[in-house]
């Protein structure tokens, strides 16, 4: 898929105060954007004027698990991408005008995705994470050789273009390593 002339993938993360991020990023696994800014937590939810309780209990619960995300308004080009592309609704749930963002639902088959890419993911990336840093312990130590194969195959069988690893620099292909893990399946 391209997004602004560039083959680009979408891939599923957190931003630090644990909301979900989605980046862009392209057939290199380096970022190109982050679509969504670091929406608040459940419990700082401001009520929205004009709607039921129901409603606004409803908004706060999809804040709660991560399935509503926030979206800057100035930023047209990635709504219509990532709505293109399945991942939120065509509809805007809600609109907080004083900030200029757009909080929209995930679909469906994105929720299955996040509850696979970003809610059970972090002891994944920790064991990945730690498998490049071993291959590149051992990368250049001859007498390591075995142990140097043994991480390269274990981040082989991830699928993960083998090229990147012996090509790049540590902590870039922990980054790329990770965005890879993340994508996000387009049907």
């Amino acid at each position: 898929m391209k997004y602004k002339g560039e083959e680009a993938y979408i891939c599923f993360g957190r931003h630090e105060n644990e909301a979900l991020r989605i980046d862009i990023v392209s057939q290199y696994f380096e970022r190109l954007e982050t679509c969504t800014i670091a929406t608040e937590a459940h419990n700082s939810y401001q009520d929205q004027k004009g709607l039921s309780e129901a409603k606004n209990r409803k908004y706060r619960v999809r804040h709660l698990l991560n399935l509503i995300v926030g979206i800057n308004l100035k930023n047209p080009e990635a709504i219509v991408f990532l709505q293109e592309q399945g991942i939120i609704e065509v509809d805007m749930a809600y609109c907080d005008k004083d900030l200029g963002v757009g909080y929209y639902y995930l679909t469906e088959d994105a929720i299955d995705q996040k509850a696979d890419i970003v809610d059970e993911d972090g002891l994944y990336d920790a064991f990945y994470s730690k498998q490049v840093r071993q291959y590149f312990k051992y990368k250049d130590d001859i007498e390591s050789t075995e142990n140097r194969r043994s991480a390269e195959n274990k981040i082989r069988a991830t699928g993960f273009p083998i090229h990147f690893l012996q090509e790049g620099k540590k902590e870039q292909v922990v980054k790329k390593l990770l965005y890879f893990r993340k994508q996000v399946k387009i049907y």
